[in-house]
């Protein structure tokens, strides 16, 4: 059978052991006490008035033969008040104390109560005839008295002796079973003396081991559950772990082990957030952990407005990187302007490095009349030559054509294999992105910039090339009007 290991139940278990132990000493308490009772009842009921009615008798008849002497002394005078008091005593006090000793037997042994009867028969049936006869001198028809008055008193006397030396051993006996009943009495004493004080040690005991497990249960744990939660109300995490078990306390315990690693947890998913580690791993505690999901909440926001922050850094950083460039090709425009090859050529080389591509090419339309001509390839940067389609392309032809034609950019990250190869210290590479886009001047097109690169253009940089490419149209302007008169 499994028992419970509630506080309830060991509470219950402790006081209930207590219990017990206080019916039983209280059991015991009133069998000693029903012991003693019965031990002085037999004493003050029995025994000592037995001995006082004993006493009574033996004095009475202790008495009636000194009357018996003093009237035979007086000279046997019939009508002496000492033979009036010697048959008062023999036919009144004697029966009343006889009675009480009959009423009294009934509690005695039956050896005892043999031994009385047999003696008041004696003296009932032998020294009463025998007072009678000496105090009237009647005997039996028949008898012949021999014996002279003092040989009479002498017989009188030896049945007194017997009589009193019966009832004095008589006496003795109930006063050594009087002593022994004082004795046993005195011996429960002692004993229940000793009981009380070895079963009060063993309460004691009881109570100070159980006063010790409850405070090993109760006591000591609160206090530490106390210093716990006071150092948590001070925004201290303890290092201390609890004792967990099946029972109240255990599960106290448990929960504080949680809510403390809980707040470890926090205190670390915390600091995560606050050095920016927004991927950190956090569970709440449950779906209403308010602290933990506002937390969670919070990295969230945080981690939007670092996102945000980024993008912003990100325009901040494109937006100057663009308006760098523009002043940049712009300071190239006015320092080349007067020598179209040498413009042409700056600007190709420094706008595939600010791209960060590898191969570039700047290609003029020459017009005839209102008509586009040959579309030529007036500057490039580290194209190989070898491997170039050609220098010079008719409208509508391959990928440049096509742009001129449609008036669009064309942006490819999937390029034909023999369209175009770049070479690195590793080989040929084939570029990951081609970007073509038409210069413009007042929406005409007059040539067109082509840029492949081993990395995908950003959206930024596509616009910037076109952004620039009116400057560039605008400065090639003269070449245009040049080439179309």
């Amino acid at each position: 059978m499994k028992f419970p290991r509630t506080i309830g139940f060991r509470i219950a278990l402790g006081f209930g052991l207590l219990i017990i132990a206080i019916i039983l000493n209280a059991i015991l308490s009133y069998r000693v006490v029903a012991r003693i009772q019965t031990t002085q009842q037999e004493l003050t009921d029995i025994l000592d008035p037995s001995i006082r009615g004993l006493i009574e008798i033996r004095n009475a008849v202790n008495q009636s033969g000194d009357l018996a002497r003093s009237w035979e002394h007086s000279g046997r005078d019939t009508e002496s008040p000492v033979l009036n008091e010697l048959r008062h005593l023999l036919q009144t006090s004697l029966p009343a104390s006889h009675q009480q000793i009959l009423q009294l037997s009934d509690g005695w042994r039956q050896h005892d109560s043999e031994t009385y009867n047999e003696l008041y028969t004696y003296i009932n049936d032998t020294l009463y005839p025998e007072i009678s006869r000496f105090t009237t001198g009647l005997y039996p028809a028949g008898h012949t008295d021999t014996l002279s008055t003092a040989d009479r008193m002498a017989e009188l006397l030896s049945s007194y002796e017997y009589t009193d030396s019966e009832l004095k051993n008589l006496i003795r006996r109930f006063e050594r079973l009087s002593a022994q009943v004082k004795e046993r009495t005195e011996g429960i004493y002692r004993t229940t003396r000793n009981n009380f004080l070895i079963t009060g040690v063993i309460i004691a005991l009881a109570a100070l081991i159980i006063a010790a497990l409850m405070y090993y249960s109760l006591v000591n744990p609160v206090k530490q559950y106390r210093n716990a939660i006071t150092s948590m109300g001070k925004g201290i995490i303890p290092e201390v772990k609890f004792r967990e078990g099946s029972d109240e306390m255990g599960q106290i315990g448990a929960a504080l082990n949680s809510m403390i690693q809980g707040l470890r947890d926090l205190y670390v998913f915390s600091e995560e957030i606050g050095k920016g580690h927004f991927k950190s791993e956090f569970t709440p505690l449950s779906d209403r952990d308010v602290l933990g999901n506002s937390l969670i909440r919070l990295r969230e926001d945080l981690q939007n407005a670092a996102i945000e922050e980024e993008k912003r850094k990100q325009e901040d950083k494109r937006r100057n990187w663009s308006n760098h460039g523009i002043a940049r090709f712009s300071e190239i425009l006015r320092e080349y302007s007067g020598d179209l090859q040498s413009l042409a050529n700056k600007l190709i080389s420094e706008l595939v490095e600010y791209l960060g591509a590898r191969v570039g090419g700047l290609f003029l339309i020459r017009w005839n009349g209102p008509e586009p001509g040959v579309i030529e390839l007036i500057a490039s940067y580290a194209y190989d030559r070898t491997k170039h389609l050609k220098k010079s392309i008719l409208p509508g032809e391959g990928l440049v054509g096509r742009c001129v034609q449609e008036g669009g950019t064309i942006f490819l990250t999937d390029i034909p294999e023999d369209y175009i190869r770049i070479k690195s210290g590793l080989g040929e590479d084939q570029p990951k992105s081609l970007l073509i886009v038409p210069i413009r001047l007042n929406e005409l097109i007059i040539g067109v910039i082509e840029i492949a690169s081993l990395e995908i253009f950003q959206d930024f940089q596509i616009e910037f090339i076109e952004r620039i490419g009116t400057s560039i149209a605008s400065s090639l302007s003269g070449e245009h009007a040049g080439t179309s008169k």
